[in-house]
């Protein structure tokens, strides 16, 4: 797969980047009328992240509005600062390294029994805290309820994963 160029992707669409928004461009109504000029270009996937189809290769919305913005793809992960992956607007995103971005999630996995980032039951009827930083787990303690042990995480958070949007 070849990306699209700068100048290709100006040609296919437009983007606002007070809104987030992207439409077709003119001169789209190739391929069976389906890309009118002014329409909206992408759809939204399961997991809430914009993506769409140019020349036909997939891109996510944030890479492809960096690349309408600064005219070069991004050198690590696109981050939405808000936490919002359907968030495009330009002030909501940031090119960052993919760890720095993975530090940055703002809710627990699925699996996460207590329902609290950074939080698990242990034994006794307490809850762990732990963080991973620089691909080590750190230990925060163990907390009488679910709440104290999701704070002392969040704290740690705050001091210890750069980037930190919380």
């Amino acid at each position: 797969m070849r990306d699209i160029t700068h100048s290709r992707l100006r040609e296919l669409i437009a983007y606002d980047a007070a809104s987030g928004a992207f439409s077709w461009a003119a001169g789209n109504e190739a391929r069976g009328g389906k890309r009118r000029a002014g329409t909206a270009a992408g759809y939204t996937r399961p997991d809430g992240y914009v993506q769409m189809t140019l020349d036909w290769n997939k891109y996510e919305a944030g890479r492809v509005a960096w690349l309408y913005m600064t005219g070069a793809w991004p050198a690590g992960d696109i981050d939405h600062r808000d936490g919002n992956p359907g968030n495009n607007r330009w002030l909501n995103l940031r090119d960052i390294p993919h760890r720095q971005n993975i530090e940055n999630r703002r809710r627990p996995n699925r699996q996460n029994k207590a329902g609290l980032l950074g939080v698990s039951p242990s034994q006794g009827g307490l809850y762990r805290a732990q963080i991973t930083v620089l691909g080590k787990c750190l230990l925060l303690g163990e907390f009488t309820n679910a709440e104290l042990a999701h704070a002392a995480y969040i704290d740690a958070k705050r001091q210890l994963h750069e980037g930190n949007t919380l």
